[in-house]
């Protein structure tokens, strides 16, 4: 296992160096733009190849192989063509002039690389050694990696948990593509550090950009890399960096396309990045409209009625990226985006668009910021916020803007789903402060698409706990300009006064994240892997042992699941496949609008998770006998009349 992993992290980390050094030396762009197109270019692929096999139903290891071996032999090929056709460019490339740079570098930079540099190393250790726990993850990310891959196609099944079909998949297929390539789920959490990275790089290119010089580069990167929220995610299975680094990959080339004045590949890249973004999380858009308008803008004024060509380009590019997986969502759901609600059957957006609801969500999504260990901090920033609101007469946790069954309260545990950027909050605060009435026409026109970004979230979504996590993609996007903002009023060794604090700050979310911790008795080093999956609910462990061991006991294979919308489905696999490694699992007595998918499946044991069973389950005419009952779960095995 430890090999297959370790052969696909470097073949994939070779594919995307050969497509830098394509792009870099054949399409003349810097080493940023070249590995930011990288990623773009590896995400498409992964999506041209899933989609591919998925149609005919032969997604497998033998045909993934396949696929990637002739993507690597083609970019081989490519490569050495390019090397040889610009042999004096690549002389250029050697070691001298990075240690030359490394003499003269400003001691600022240098202890902000070094911060940067051990901090990921440590997420770096950290990602590779524990095992997916985050609670969405064990719901549906890796639930429906496992499916597909059981079915050998992404098409949609019968499930009791739908966002395993309509939420954007992309950050999936990647975690499907490694998982059967490596033979586990060993490379699960990379997915996301490898976003985190590439939106450091993308920060410090639109850093450049918004007139940013080398201090400000690396402010910029480091900014990103102590966002509390950005490290408790970058070592988990969510999808919201990944999201995020396709927004920077867009920005980027959207700015590279008003720089080339309409550039056919700037414009494809644009759209692709375009189209992975709203594949990974439709949320996504909301940040990325106002950055569209300003390119379509942009591109008016430099191209007048040539306009058309590029911004078709870009938006064919993104519409044939989505358009596979819409086209489900329209056939289950008549929506292309799927459902419009969600777990607890309340609806996603706002059931009010007024100028009172918006004020509302962009001040409570202001304080979820603000969150600190200090409670009496905390109940401060709530109480003055529920205060505000009674002023103007609005009911701070009204339903028509509030996640059912939540109520509003700004506080700081240290968790993925929620966590805030209180300093990083203050940083932006700080740098319109410092630009005022001094900022530059083009850094005037990103702030202008960053508020307007808020802007769109919270007249759109509701205000829900978990909104911190789904704004990390805008912090991202905030963070080049605030860094450039503050590091120009800031020169020399002074830029490190606040980089010291963010550093400080982000320490305990390095080292003590309560999922997947580095140091204590329960750090990632000292505990078996399948205990970490349980680190949420390690009282269930036992459980679902016993569950598990029963089913290998009895000699079954096809296994049935009863589940509601938030089971921990993820659990059962590792478990069964733990004792039963040829097991298949599916859903059974689904009630939602998937049970059309349901197959002629027929289970030998039927396990009901999250739920109250009876003593016997009938399905299809066969009597389940109940095996095994613990709190977390229930087996049943199919009767010995039955048989």
């Amino acid at each position: 296992m430890f090999w297959g992993t370790s052969f696909v992290l470097a073949a994939w980390c070779g594919l995307l160096t050969a497509v830098a050094c394509v792009l870099r030396l054949r399409c003349r762009l810097g080493w940023r733009t070249s590995l930011l197109g990288s990623l773009v270019v590896l995400g498409t692929l992964v999506w041209m190849i899933t989609e591919s096999l998925s149609i005919p139903r032969l997604i497998s290891w033998s045909m993934l192989s396949a696929a990637w071996g002739l993507v690597f032999c083609m970019a081989a090929v490519v490569l050495s063509w390019t090397l040889r056709a610009h042999r004096r460019d690549s002389r250029a490339w050697n070691l001298r002039q990075l240690g030359q740079v490394l003499k003269v570098m400003p001691v600022e930079q240098a202890v902000m690389l070094g911060f940067m540099a051990l901090s990921a190393l440590v997420l770096f250790a950290i990602a590779t050694t524990a095992a997916p726990n985050t609670w969405d993850s064990l719901t549906y990310h890796l639930s429906r990696v496992m499916h597909w891959e059981q079915n050998r196609s992404l098409s949609f099944y019968a499930t009791a948990i739908q966002r395993q079909l309509s939420f954007g998949p992309l950050a999936e297929m990647v975690l499907l593509n490694l998982r059967i390539l490596a033979g586990s789920d060993g490379l699960a959490n990379l997915v996301q550090l490898a976003a985190m990275m590439g939106c450091i790089i993308g920060g410090s290119l639109i850093a450049k950009r918004q007139g940013g010089g080398k201090t400000g580069q690396v402010f910029a990167a480091f900014a990103i890399i102590t966002l509390p929220m950005g490290l408790l995610q970058a070592t988990s299975t969510q999808t919201d960096y990944v999201a995020a680094l396709w927004c920077i990959c867009f920005v980027v080339f959207a700015d590279r396309l008003l720089q080339d004045g309409g550039s056919s590949l700037a414009a494809v890249m644009a759209g692709a990045a375009l189209g992975l973004s709203a594949l990974t999380k439709v949320t996504a858009l909301l940040f990325l409209l106002p950055f569209g308008l300003w390119l379509a803008l942009g591109l008016a004024s430099q191209l007048r009625w040539k306009v058309c060509r590029p911004l078709a380009i870009v938006l064919s590019a993104g519409v044939i990226v989505i358009a596979p997986h819409s086209l489900r969502n329209l056939g289950l759901y008549q929506n292309p985006w799927g459902l419009t609600t969600g777990p607890e059957q309340g609806s996603y957006t706002n059931q009010e668009m007024t100028a009172s609801a918006l004020a509302s969500n962009v001040l409570r999504n202001l304080g979820s910021q603000l969150g600190s260990p200090l409670e009496g901090v905390n109940y401060l920033i709530t109480a003055a916020i529920a205060a505000a609101h009674r002023t103007v007469g609005i009911d701070v946790n009204d339903p028509r803007t509030t996640w059912p069954g939540t109520q509003y309260a700004v506080f700081s545990y240290m968790h993925e789903d929620s966590e805030g950027n209180p300093l990083h909050v203050i940083l932006t605060v700080a740098a319109i402060v410092a630009l005022y009435r001094r900022a530059t026409g083009k850094q005037m026109a990103y702030v202008s698409c960053l508020v307007a970004a808020v802007l769109l979230f919270s007249l759109i979504l509701r205000w829900q706990p978990w909104n911190s996590r789904l704004l990390l993609p805008l912090f991202v996007l905030a963070m080049p300009f605030a860094a450039v903002a503050l590091a120009n009023r800031l020169p020399g060794p002074r830029i490190l006064i606040p980089a010291v604090l963010l550093g400080a700050g982000a320490i305990p979310y390095l080292l003590a994240n309560p999922s997947r911790p580095l140091l204590g008795k329960e750090s990632v080093f000292l505990t078996d892997r399948l205990h970490q999956y349980f680190a949420s609910v390690p009282d269930d462990f036992g459980a679902y042992q016993a569950v598990a061991r029963a089913v290998n006991e009895s000699g079954c294979a096809d296994i049935g699941m009863v589940t509601r919308y938030d089971g921990r489905e993820y659990l059962a696999w590792v478990m069964i496949r733990q004792y039963t490694p040829r097991a298949r699992l599916e859903h059974i007595q689904v009630r939602n609008a998937s049970r059309k998918f349901e197959s002629s499946f027929s289970p030998c044991a039927i396990i009901v998770m999250n739920a109250i069973p009876p003593r016997r389950i009938v399905f299809r005419g066969h009597v389940f006998v109940k095996t095994v009952a613990t709190e977390a779960l229930d087996l049943f095995i199919l009767a010995p009349s039955d048989h």
